[in-house]
């Protein structure tokens, strides 16, 4: 699996390289029809305001990193700029069990399509950024490490958080029995697990990274238990392929240099006395 997922990733910065204003248009115009599709949806009897301030900050963001590619961005633009795939895995998807079907299983897998389509996108325009400074060439093919590490953070967050939804304890029909001390042991017990992988998300330590691929597949077949065996088959077939993205995605944190934490890199060395 981590062949597969390493193979589709070379493949893709390759075609970002060789083709960056192809994949940045075929992705603007499929971000822009996902996005009207899901804050249509996530805002239907909200006032036209919010989604015009949740439309905005993402296409800023895209021509922004256009024009000054992502490195030179500065605080808040880029934070501002991945609120909405942010927002929508945190807020939305936890209400999918609340959907009717076929939404309860679909709303997660939009989260995390749109998120993966809207980051490439990104990535794309950043390269046009790179080719028209001329700063692509022998020994200067790849994005940048702060470029590379701020995209991986938004995709990890928006991973974990698209699976900590679908493994959160809901009352329904898909769930049997009703016990409410079990049940609240649970969340309980599901929130402890889940903090560490938010502070890795900021404090970027390996050892947190390594904790996340371990416990976020524990943390979702945990949360296959109390359902009926028909809800456990729909979770696997619905989250299942998530869980394994998201996973190996930490997994990527976990051993790429631009990923750690400034403290943890090494110091240049002393000058000789």
């Amino acid at each position: 699996m981590d062949v597969l997922f390493d193979t589709v990733d070379r493949a893709l910065e390759s075609a970002r390289r060789r083709w960056p204003r192809t994949l940045f248009v075929v992705g603007a115009v499929l971000w822009g029809l996902v996005t009207v599709a899901v804050v249509g949806v996530a805002l239907l009897d909200s006032s036209p305001v919010a989604g015009v301030l949740l439309c905005v900050p993402p296409a800023a963001l895209l021509a922004v990193v256009v024009a000054r590619g992502i490195t030179r961005l500065r605080w808040p633009v880029w934070p501002v700029g991945v609120a909405l795939p942010v927002f929508l895995a945190g807020l939305v998807a936890p209400q999918a069990a609340r959907f009717p079907e076929p939404f309860d299983w679909l709303v997660p897998i939009v989260v995390f399509v749109y998120a993966q389509i809207f980051l490439g996108t990104v990535a794309a325009g950043d390269e046009l950024f790179r080719q028209r400074a001329g700063r692509t060439g022998k020994g200067r093919d790849r994005m940048s490490a702060i470029g590379r590490r701020r995209i991986l953070q938004v995709k990890v967050l928006v991973a974990t958080l698209v699976v900590l939804a679908s493994s959160q304890l809901v009352v329904g029909d898909d769930y049997a029995g009703d016990n409410a001390v079990g049940r609240t042991s649970f969340e309980y017990a599901f929130l402890c697990l889940s903090v560490p992988m938010f502070v890795g998300v900021w404090w970027r330590k390996p050892a947190l990274a390594w904790y996340a691929v371990v416990v976020l597949p524990v943390v979702f077949a945990l949360s296959l238990l109390p359902r009926t065996p028909e809800a456990r088959w729909e979770a696997l077939l619905a989250q299942g392929w998530i869980v394994v993205a998201a996973a190996w995605q930490w997994s990527r944190a976990a051993v790429k240099p631009f990923w750690r934490h400034r403290r943890n890199l090494a110091r240049p060395a002393a000058p000789p006395f």
